[in-house]
Protein backbone atom coordinates (compact mmCIF):
# COMPACT_ATOMS: atom_id res chain seq x y z
CA UNK A 1 0.00 0.00 0.00
CA UNK A 2 1.37 3.37 -0.96
CA UNK A 3 1.47 5.94 1.83
CA UNK A 4 2.02 9.56 0.98
CA UNK A 5 0.84 13.04 1.86
CA UNK A 6 -1.02 15.03 -0.78
CA UNK A 7 0.70 18.06 -2.26
CA UNK A 8 -0.87 21.50 -1.56
CA UNK A 9 -2.52 21.55 -5.00
CA UNK A 10 -3.81 18.05 -4.48
CA UNK A 11 -5.41 19.13 -1.19
CA UNK A 12 -7.59 21.61 -3.05
CA UNK A 13 -8.43 19.11 -5.79
CA UNK A 14 -9.50 16.52 -3.23
CA UNK A 15 -11.62 18.98 -1.29
CA UNK A 16 -13.32 20.27 -4.43
CA UNK A 17 -13.86 16.85 -6.02
CA UNK A 18 -17.52 16.36 -6.91
CA UNK A 19 -18.94 13.05 -5.81
CA UNK A 20 -20.49 10.98 -8.59
CA UNK A 21 -20.73 7.36 -9.69
CA UNK A 22 -16.94 7.17 -10.04
CA UNK A 23 -15.79 9.30 -7.07
CA UNK A 24 -16.82 9.17 -3.45
CA UNK A 25 -15.29 10.62 -0.28
CA UNK A 26 -15.92 9.51 3.29
CA UNK A 27 -14.90 10.57 6.77
CA UNK A 28 -12.34 8.47 8.63
CA UNK A 29 -15.06 8.07 11.27
CA UNK A 30 -17.16 5.91 8.92
CA UNK A 31 -17.97 2.44 10.19
CA UNK A 32 -16.02 -0.06 8.09
CA UNK A 33 -19.14 -2.22 7.67
CA UNK A 34 -21.02 0.65 6.05
CA UNK A 35 -18.48 0.81 3.23
CA UNK A 36 -19.85 -2.40 1.72
CA UNK A 37 -22.49 -0.65 -0.37
CA UNK A 38 -19.83 1.60 -1.89
CA UNK A 39 -17.54 -1.32 -2.74
CA UNK A 40 -20.42 -3.22 -4.34
CA UNK A 41 -21.56 -0.17 -6.31
CA UNK A 42 -18.08 0.31 -7.75
CA UNK A 43 -17.80 -3.41 -8.48
CA UNK A 44 -21.11 -3.35 -10.37
CA UNK A 45 -19.99 -0.47 -12.60
CA UNK A 46 -16.70 0.51 -14.16
CA UNK A 47 -15.00 0.97 -10.79
CA UNK A 48 -14.18 4.22 -9.10
CA UNK A 49 -12.23 5.99 -6.40
CA UNK A 50 -13.23 5.94 -2.76
CA UNK A 51 -11.18 8.36 -0.70
CA UNK A 52 -11.39 8.01 3.06
CA UNK A 53 -10.29 10.98 5.11
CA UNK A 54 -12.36 13.84 3.69
CA UNK A 55 -15.21 15.27 5.71
CA UNK A 56 -18.49 16.24 4.07
CA UNK A 57 -18.66 19.68 2.43
CA UNK A 58 -21.14 20.78 5.12
CA UNK A 59 -18.41 20.50 7.78
CA UNK A 60 -17.02 23.82 8.92
CA UNK A 61 -13.29 23.81 9.56
CA UNK A 62 -10.68 21.27 8.52
CA UNK A 63 -12.15 18.75 6.08
CA UNK A 64 -9.03 16.84 5.07
CA UNK A 65 -8.48 14.55 8.05
CA UNK A 66 -6.29 11.54 7.47
CA UNK A 67 -5.33 8.69 9.73
CA UNK A 68 -2.76 9.57 12.37
CA UNK A 69 -1.00 6.25 11.84
CA UNK A 70 -1.48 3.50 9.26
CA UNK A 71 -2.74 1.05 11.89
CA UNK A 72 -5.79 3.28 12.40
CA UNK A 73 -6.98 2.20 8.95
CA UNK A 74 -6.75 -1.55 9.67
CA UNK A 75 -10.51 -2.09 10.16
CA UNK A 76 -11.31 -0.39 6.87
CA UNK A 77 -8.57 -2.27 5.02
CA UNK A 78 -9.75 -5.58 6.49
CA UNK A 79 -13.32 -4.85 5.42
CA UNK A 80 -12.16 -4.00 1.91
CA UNK A 81 -10.18 -7.25 1.65
CA UNK A 82 -13.19 -9.26 2.84
CA UNK A 83 -15.41 -7.60 0.24
CA UNK A 84 -12.92 -8.34 -2.52
CA UNK A 85 -12.93 -12.03 -1.53
CA UNK A 86 -16.74 -12.11 -1.61
CA UNK A 87 -16.89 -10.37 -4.98
CA UNK A 88 -14.32 -12.72 -6.50
CA UNK A 89 -16.11 -15.81 -5.17
CA UNK A 90 -19.45 -14.59 -6.55
CA UNK A 91 -17.86 -14.38 -10.03
CA UNK A 92 -17.24 -18.12 -9.91
CA UNK A 93 -20.88 -19.01 -9.22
Amino acid sequence: MEIRNPSPNEDEELLNQEEDQFHDVKSIRIKPSSLQEHFVAFANTDGGELIIGIEDKKVIGERLVGFKKIEDANDIIQNLLEQIKVLRCSEWV
